[in-house]
Protein backbone atom coordinates (compact mmCIF):
# COMPACT_ATOMS: atom_id res chain seq x y z
CA UNK A 1 0.00 0.00 0.00
CA UNK A 2 1.50 3.76 -0.54
CA UNK A 3 0.10 4.86 2.85
CA UNK A 4 -2.51 3.47 5.29
CA UNK A 5 -6.23 2.12 3.51
CA UNK A 6 -4.55 3.08 0.26
CA UNK A 7 -3.49 1.01 -2.12
CA UNK A 8 -2.75 1.25 -6.21
CA UNK A 9 -1.79 -1.27 -8.85
CA UNK A 10 -1.08 -1.81 -12.92
CA UNK A 11 -1.95 -4.48 -14.68
CA UNK A 12 -0.10 -5.74 -18.46
CA UNK A 13 -3.13 -6.73 -20.55
CA UNK A 14 -2.66 -8.49 -23.52
CA UNK A 15 -5.40 -9.43 -26.09
CA UNK A 16 -4.74 -11.44 -29.19
CA UNK A 17 -6.93 -13.87 -31.66
CA UNK A 18 -7.98 -14.52 -34.82
CA UNK A 19 -11.06 -14.78 -37.00
CA UNK A 20 -11.53 -16.85 -40.17
CA UNK A 21 -13.52 -16.36 -43.23
CA UNK A 22 -14.32 -19.03 -45.60
CA UNK A 23 -15.84 -19.37 -49.03
CA UNK A 24 -15.82 -22.57 -51.03
CA UNK A 25 -16.87 -24.30 -54.34
CA UNK A 26 -17.32 -27.97 -54.51
CA UNK A 27 -16.98 -27.52 -58.14
CA UNK A 28 -18.04 -29.65 -61.31
CA UNK A 29 -16.32 -31.14 -64.51
CA UNK A 30 -15.72 -27.27 -66.17
CA UNK A 31 -14.20 -25.95 -62.83
CA UNK A 32 -12.15 -27.80 -59.93
CA UNK A 33 -13.21 -27.11 -56.50
CA UNK A 34 -11.38 -24.80 -54.21
CA UNK A 35 -11.81 -22.93 -50.89
CA UNK A 36 -11.07 -19.37 -50.29
CA UNK A 37 -9.85 -18.62 -46.71
CA UNK A 38 -8.63 -15.15 -45.12
CA UNK A 39 -7.48 -15.02 -41.69
CA UNK A 40 -7.65 -11.57 -39.48
CA UNK A 41 -5.06 -11.77 -36.78
CA UNK A 42 -5.79 -8.92 -33.64
CA UNK A 43 -3.11 -8.47 -31.03
CA UNK A 44 -2.45 -5.56 -29.06
CA UNK A 45 -0.88 -4.77 -25.08
CA UNK A 46 -2.46 -1.90 -23.14
CA UNK A 47 -2.38 -1.10 -19.33
CA UNK A 48 -5.01 -1.11 -16.92
CA UNK A 49 -4.63 1.28 -13.47
CA UNK A 50 -6.40 1.33 -10.40
CA UNK A 51 -6.57 2.54 -7.44
CA UNK A 52 -8.24 1.92 -3.95
CA UNK A 53 -9.00 3.59 -0.51
CA UNK A 54 -10.46 1.96 2.61
CA UNK A 55 -11.47 3.74 5.08
CA UNK A 56 -12.00 2.28 8.72
CA UNK A 57 -14.62 2.81 11.45
CA UNK A 58 -14.64 0.75 14.26
CA UNK A 59 -16.76 -2.48 12.84
CA UNK A 60 -17.39 -0.64 9.36
CA UNK A 61 -15.14 -0.26 6.39
CA UNK A 62 -16.29 1.93 3.28
CA UNK A 63 -14.02 1.58 0.11
CA UNK A 64 -13.88 3.79 -2.54
CA UNK A 65 -11.98 2.34 -6.44
CA UNK A 66 -11.33 3.57 -9.45
CA UNK A 67 -10.02 1.90 -12.76
CA UNK A 68 -8.82 3.37 -16.16
CA UNK A 69 -7.27 2.19 -19.09
CA UNK A 70 -6.23 4.11 -22.27
CA UNK A 71 -7.61 3.45 -25.49
CA UNK A 72 -5.22 0.77 -27.61
CA UNK A 73 -4.84 0.31 -31.23
CA UNK A 74 -5.28 -3.16 -32.31
CA UNK A 75 -2.83 -4.77 -34.92
CA UNK A 76 -4.74 -6.51 -37.47
CA UNK A 77 -3.28 -7.98 -40.23
CA UNK A 78 -5.06 -10.49 -42.97
CA UNK A 79 -3.70 -13.47 -44.50
CA UNK A 80 -5.62 -14.53 -47.60
CA UNK A 81 -5.20 -18.05 -49.43
CA UNK A 82 -6.13 -20.23 -52.14
CA UNK A 83 -6.87 -23.93 -51.96
CA UNK A 84 -7.55 -25.71 -55.12
CA UNK A 85 -6.19 -29.45 -56.09
CA UNK A 86 -4.50 -29.63 -52.80
CA UNK A 87 -2.35 -26.67 -53.66
CA UNK A 88 -2.35 -23.38 -51.08
CA UNK A 89 -1.44 -20.56 -52.53
CA UNK A 90 -0.89 -17.19 -50.46
CA UNK A 91 -3.05 -14.34 -52.59
CA UNK A 92 -2.11 -11.27 -50.16
CA UNK A 93 -0.78 -9.98 -46.87
CA UNK A 94 -1.96 -6.82 -45.64
CA UNK A 95 -1.69 -4.48 -42.10
CA UNK A 96 -4.58 -2.72 -41.26
CA UNK A 97 -4.76 -0.67 -37.84
CA UNK A 98 -8.38 0.74 -37.77
CA UNK A 99 -9.76 -1.64 -34.82
CA UNK A 100 -9.04 -0.44 -31.03
CA UNK A 101 -10.01 -1.52 -27.70
CA UNK A 102 -12.03 1.46 -26.12
CA UNK A 103 -11.29 3.65 -23.21
CA UNK A 104 -12.79 2.53 -20.21
CA UNK A 105 -13.08 4.13 -17.05
CA UNK A 106 -15.33 2.75 -13.82
CA UNK A 107 -15.40 3.30 -10.51
CA UNK A 108 -17.23 1.75 -7.03
CA UNK A 109 -18.16 2.39 -3.71
CA UNK A 110 -18.93 -0.12 -0.90
CA UNK A 111 -19.48 -0.89 2.84
CA UNK A 112 -19.40 -3.78 5.27
CA UNK A 113 -19.28 -4.74 8.59
CA UNK A 114 -19.08 -8.31 10.52
CA UNK A 115 -22.57 -9.18 9.24
CA UNK A 116 -23.36 -6.90 6.73
CA UNK A 117 -21.83 -5.62 3.00
CA UNK A 118 -22.81 -4.10 0.30
CA UNK A 119 -21.52 -2.15 -2.96
CA UNK A 120 -22.13 -0.18 -6.54
CA UNK A 121 -20.14 -0.27 -9.59
CA UNK A 122 -20.35 1.84 -12.43
CA UNK A 123 -18.19 1.27 -16.09
CA UNK A 124 -18.01 3.16 -19.08
CA UNK A 125 -16.82 2.36 -22.37
CA UNK A 126 -15.91 4.65 -25.27
CA UNK A 127 -17.13 2.98 -28.12
CA UNK A 128 -18.38 5.99 -29.82
CA UNK A 129 -15.02 5.98 -31.19
CA UNK A 130 -14.81 2.49 -32.11
CA UNK A 131 -15.80 1.91 -35.81
CA UNK A 132 -16.89 -1.20 -37.32
CA UNK A 133 -17.71 -1.72 -41.25
CA UNK A 134 -21.46 -3.06 -40.58
CA UNK A 135 -23.85 -0.37 -42.58
CA UNK A 136 -26.79 -1.09 -40.48
CA UNK A 137 -24.94 -1.11 -36.99
CA UNK A 138 -23.32 1.05 -35.06
CA UNK A 139 -21.34 2.36 -31.95
CA UNK A 140 -22.45 4.30 -28.87
CA UNK A 141 -20.36 5.00 -25.65
CA UNK A 142 -21.81 2.23 -23.33
CA UNK A 143 -22.52 1.65 -19.42
CA UNK A 144 -23.25 -0.67 -16.99
CA UNK A 145 -24.35 0.01 -13.39
CA UNK A 146 -24.28 -2.71 -10.78
CA UNK A 147 -25.62 -3.28 -7.12
CA UNK A 148 -25.29 -5.91 -4.55
CA UNK A 149 -26.08 -6.65 -0.93
CA UNK A 150 -24.91 -9.75 1.32
CA UNK A 151 -26.64 -9.88 4.94
CA UNK A 152 -24.91 -12.75 7.11
CA UNK A 153 -27.70 -14.30 9.77
CA UNK A 154 -25.55 -15.19 13.44
CA UNK A 155 -23.11 -17.99 13.71
CA UNK A 156 -24.09 -20.83 15.69
CA UNK A 157 -21.96 -22.73 17.33
CA UNK A 158 -21.76 -25.86 15.60
CA UNK A 159 -21.51 -23.75 11.87
CA UNK A 160 -18.05 -23.02 10.90
CA UNK A 161 -19.35 -20.13 8.60
CA UNK A 162 -22.88 -18.35 8.96
CA UNK A 163 -25.41 -18.55 6.37
CA UNK A 164 -25.91 -15.73 3.98
CA UNK A 165 -28.61 -14.16 2.08
CA UNK A 166 -27.78 -12.11 -1.11
CA UNK A 167 -29.39 -9.68 -3.76
CA UNK A 168 -28.02 -7.84 -6.52
CA UNK A 169 -28.65 -6.09 -9.63
CA UNK A 170 -27.11 -4.82 -12.75
CA UNK A 171 -28.14 -2.42 -16.06
CA UNK A 172 -26.27 -2.68 -19.23
CA UNK A 173 -26.43 -0.70 -22.01
CA UNK A 174 -24.94 -1.78 -25.03
CA UNK A 175 -21.93 -0.33 -27.34
CA UNK A 176 -24.39 -1.29 -30.15
CA UNK A 177 -26.90 0.68 -31.99
CA UNK A 178 -29.10 -1.07 -34.92
CA UNK A 179 -30.88 1.96 -36.34
CA UNK A 180 -32.41 4.40 -33.77
CA UNK A 181 -32.43 1.14 -31.75
CA UNK A 182 -30.41 0.51 -28.31
CA UNK A 183 -29.65 -2.88 -27.28
CA UNK A 184 -29.59 -2.96 -23.58
CA UNK A 185 -30.12 -5.72 -20.64
CA UNK A 186 -31.00 -6.25 -17.38
CA UNK A 187 -30.92 -8.55 -14.41
CA UNK A 188 -31.91 -9.64 -10.85
CA UNK A 189 -30.39 -12.04 -8.67
CA UNK A 190 -31.10 -12.85 -5.55
CA UNK A 191 -29.57 -16.01 -3.62
CA UNK A 192 -27.69 -17.65 -0.29
CA UNK A 193 -24.65 -19.25 1.17
CA UNK A 194 -24.60 -22.55 3.05
CA UNK A 195 -22.26 -23.82 4.92
CA UNK A 196 -21.75 -27.22 4.58
CA UNK A 197 -18.79 -29.24 6.44
CA UNK A 198 -16.33 -26.99 5.51
CA UNK A 199 -17.43 -25.88 2.39
CA UNK A 200 -19.83 -23.30 1.48
CA UNK A 201 -22.53 -23.71 -1.15
CA UNK A 202 -24.12 -20.98 -2.84
CA UNK A 203 -27.64 -21.66 -4.31
CA UNK A 204 -29.06 -18.43 -6.44
CA UNK A 205 -31.77 -17.84 -8.92
CA UNK A 206 -31.57 -14.88 -11.55
CA UNK A 207 -34.08 -13.27 -14.12
CA UNK A 208 -32.84 -11.21 -16.87
CA UNK A 209 -33.82 -9.40 -19.96
CA UNK A 210 -31.93 -8.11 -23.38
CA UNK A 211 -32.59 -7.07 -26.82
CA UNK A 212 -35.07 -5.21 -28.18
CA UNK A 213 -37.70 -5.77 -30.21
CA UNK A 214 -37.68 -2.47 -32.03
CA UNK A 215 -36.26 -2.57 -35.92
CA UNK A 216 -36.89 -6.29 -35.84
CA UNK A 217 -34.57 -7.13 -33.41
CA UNK A 218 -34.63 -10.13 -30.84
CA UNK A 219 -35.69 -9.48 -27.21
CA UNK A 220 -35.04 -12.25 -25.02
CA UNK A 221 -36.05 -13.20 -21.48
CA UNK A 222 -34.54 -15.81 -19.39
CA UNK A 223 -34.22 -17.10 -15.68
CA UNK A 224 -31.17 -19.34 -14.59
CA UNK A 225 -30.44 -21.35 -11.13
Amino acid sequence: GIMEGLTAGVDLCYVGGSIRESESSAGNSDLSGYELRNTLSLQTWYLSYGVQYTLMDQDLAYTAGLVYSGAAGLDASDNLTLTSNATTTALAHSERSAMKIPQRVGFGLAAKTSRFRAGIDYEWQNWADVKFTSARAGTRNSSRYSFGVEYFMPRTDAQISPVSYRAGANYRSSYLEVGSATVNAFALTIGMGIPLRGVTLSVSVEYGEEGTLDNGLVRNRYGMF
